[in-house]
């Protein structure tokens, strides 16, 4: 039998961050003789050569390939691939790290999906994911109706007769925007294509040093002459029309418009300078003055300051971005199965005053707002989208009928038997989020703390978990959600504070608890333990068990009890 999946890492003068990386390769839920870890070192003049040789001589399926050094990782992967024995090609850099049971998951759907590609949730450490794209497991996407684009990094499972049949590799050399070119050809090359939301791939972490090679200052203008390579790309596969137009979405948002609005970009006014004038020129060659009109408010004003290189008015768009954030007033509510979280939320300003705008009647921003409700773990860094219902208004402002807001209103569905992505959640700490995108910005905000009428615990699931809304300390007071595995030591808590009194009719001993139970539940068997004046009377086999939506005691006392 051949080897599932060769892993390629490119690495130089790695470091101390190496060690994560290797730790969670090795550690891997399939078997080590079903994937080979391909290091190919670019030319280090630390000790990460010597290190690695050391690793190849002790893991017989790692290989090292020792490069001249080319000052990028575009070279190093196409050794990678050039040296690759697996049915499959995947990309790690080597100071990030895979979640244990990646490979194992990420080759079983490809196989399922019969994939070309597989792109893998993404878990951000410091570092920002592409979100949307994994709100779901989708078998076969396309540019068209899946968020491929938000995902243009290497780190993706490749079927390898696929690349090498396309002939698939990365430009060399010290430049930037590689992972763009040959993500992007590769999209367009592809059958099938496969998103795999449920489990957290890819750990993509910043380094404390800021080290990451995406952390690099680059000079403008060459940056815009490499993105101009993905925008050939584009347009050499898509004629004029609304295909094309949904995928330079992201290109002329991320890579131009949003370029502007980092602080970094403006406070050299030089490197400032530079940057509006070379996406101006991009915008002039590539983009027509209505494209801007697909995008939010504040989008689409900083896109018409570029194409006029209105630098003051970039400035002041800054400025005005800076200061908003989102406020929600928010209800929590069980329902039998699973909570339910009504929200209105919008964005305001640095004075807590609601942000009002003249619309433009040519553009319809209502269109524009998402609202996403997160489960966040601060522990595992990973990120859970909630079912959400919503809907966007525009609502005019008291004494200003010139002027608008906009209200996000609707629900989000918490159960979590099937939170993350269909999954159970975890045990742990999950805050919960509101994400709000509306009007060109995306801001996030801290919910609430539960009141005290929906503080109770939940028992749910086959597996059975206890879940509690709880004011968090870490998230200042704000709404979260504590989940733990069943233990004599949770159940004794919920023993102890029975709705009604312990009950003894006969033999039968009944009491129900401050605890709701879902149907799928599964009973818990359990002893309990009789006292009297501190003496133990005897030992009782009970079970907890749902009955109209609340957790009830049952058991029977032994028949000279």
């Amino acid at each position: 039998m051949g080897l599932d999946v060769s892993v390629v890492i490119p690495t130089y003068n790695t470091g101390e961050y190496l060690q994560a990386c290797i730790d969670s390769l090795l550690t891997q839920s399939l078997p080590t003789d079903r994937y080979e870890l391909i290091f190919v070192d670019d030319g280090s003049t630390d000790e990460t050569p010597q290190r690695l040789d050391r690793l190849a001589a002790e893991a017989p399926n790692v290989r090292v390939f020792h490069e001249p050094a080319s000052g990028w990782p575009g070279r190093p992967r196409n050794v990678g691939i050039d040296a690759a024995r697996g049915e499959f090609v995947y990309f790690c850099d080597h100071d990030d790290r895979l979640g244990e049971e990646a490979l194992e998951r990420l080759v079983g759907y490809a196989r399922r999906c019969g994939s070309d590609i597989v792109i893998g949730k993404m878990v951000g450490h410091g570092r920002g994911v592409p979100g949307a794209l994994f709100r779901a497991n989708v078998e076969r996407a396309t540019l068209w109706d899946t968020p491929l684009m938000t995902s243009l990094t290497p780190h993706k499972l490749f079927r390898r007769e696929f690349l090498n049949r396309h002939g698939l590799r990365y430009p060399e050399g010290k430049r930037r925007l590689e992972d763009h070119v040959f993500v992007i050809a590769a999209y367009f090359a592809a059958d099938t294509i496969s998103v795999l939301a449920d489990y957290g791939c890819y750990h993509h972490a910043r380094r404390s040093d800021r080290g990451n090679a995406a952390a690099q200052l680059f000079a403008p203008a060459d940056y815009y002459r490499y993105m101009r390579e993905s925008l050939d790309i584009i347009e050499h596969n898509l004629p004029p029309g609304p295909q094309r137009d949904a995928v330079l979405e992201r290109p002329f948002q991320h890579e131009m418009v949003r370029k502007l609005a980092r602080k970094r970009n403006l406070t050299d006014p030089r490197r400032r300078d530079e940057f509006v004038t070379e996406i101006q020129r991009v915008m002039l060659e590539r983009f027509p003055p209505e494209f801007s009109r697909r995008f939010g408010l504040l989008t689409r004003h900083r896109a018409d300051a570029l194409r006029a290189g209105d630098v003051d008015e970039i400035l002041r768009l800054y400025d005005v971005e800076s200061q908003l954030r989102a406020v929600a007033t928010t209800e929590l509510r069980w329902q039998g199965e699973h909570w339910t979280l009504d929200f209105e939320a919008e964005l305001v300003n640095g004075h807590a005053t609601r942000f009002g705008f003249q619309p433009d009647p040519a553009v319809d921003e209502c269109s524009h707002g998402v609202v996403d409700v997160l489960l966040v773990s601060a522990k595992r860094g990973e990120e859970w989208p909630q079912p959400v219902t919503a809907s966007a208004e525009l609502v005019p402002i008291d004494g200003r009928p010139e002027l608008r807001r906009l209200v996000m209103r609707g629900q989000a569905t918490i159960d979590v038997r099937t939170a993350a992505v269909g999954a159970a959640l975890t045990p742990g700490r999950w805050q919960v989020l509101l994400r709000l995108e509306a009007l060109g910005t995306t801001v996030e905000t801290k919910l609430a703390p539960p009141p005290a009428a929906v503080r109770s615990p939940v028992i749910a699931g086959p597996v059975p978990m206890v879940a509690v809304p709880v004011r968090s300390k870490r998230g200042g007071g704000s709404l979260a959600f504590d989940l733990r595995r069943v233990n004599p030591r949770l159940v004794r808590r919920l023993l102890a504070r029975p709705v009604r009194r312990l009950q003894l009719r006969g033999q039968r001993l009944t009491a129900v608890l401050d605890a709701a139970m879902t149907a799928d539940a599964r009973r818990l068997r359990l002893q309990a333990t009789l006292q009297h004046d501190g003496a133990v009377v005897t030992t009782v086999p009970v079970t907890v068990s749902g009955s109209d939506g609340r957790a009830q005691l049952r058991g029977r006392l032994p028949a000279d009890g």
